[in-house]
């Protein structure tokens, strides 16, 4: 019996981990995608952002955009006092983010 349940706590952990993998990746896919056309940057050039998938903090890894001009680095998934944060860019370019993942960026932020 003590087996059988190992066997499927394995296996359902197991599969939690494919699905965290896949929507992970999948969300950092979409955001690669946002910034693939170029986009007015806070030093007033229109570039093509540089996407960096893992950059870490103190709190953890985040992906984060450069501006190729100025090189500013800008936190895409979650609002970070070690980046600028991404609604400086969102008052720039109006329709980047949607209401849920500006509420999703909020949600995820670091404390202060």
């Amino acid at each position: 019996m003590w087996d059988i349940l190992s066997y499927s706590k394995s296996y359902y952990l197991n599969f939690l981990l494919i699905i965290y993998i896949s929507f992970f990746k999948n969300s950092t896919r979409n955001i690669s995608k946002k910034f693939q056309n170029k986009l007015q940057c806070v030093c007033d050039n229109n570039v093509l952002f540089e996407v960096i998938n893992e950059i870490e903090c103190d709190f953890g890894v985040h992906t984060v955009i450069q501006c190729t001009n100025c090189q500013e680095l800008f936190s895409v998934d979650k609002k970070c006092s070690a980046f600028k944060n991404i609604f400086e860019l969102l008052k720039i370019n109006t329709k980047l983010y949607s209401k849920k993942e500006k509420f999703d960026y909020l949600s995820n932020s670091h404390p202060f």
